[in-house]
């Protein structure tokens, strides 16, 4: 299966709008996110990179 790269952009300020979303989702909710992105991970699914915000 091929990889996917997924890409998180980081704002001028340094924030990084999916991972603040993901840190004010219910305790619950973000575990399950965490645990799928792992799983991803493991089987070499996706690849991640931060990346400045389009203009």
């Amino acid at each position: 299966m091929p990889t996917t790269l997924v890409i998180f952009y980081k704002e001028e300020d340094g924030s990084v709008p999916v991972l603040e979303w993901l840190d004010n989702l219910p305790e619950k909710a973000q575990d399950n996110c965490r645990v799928r992105i792992e799983r991803m991970f493991v089987k070499s699914i996706v690849g991640i990179a931060i990346a400045p915000s389009p203009p």
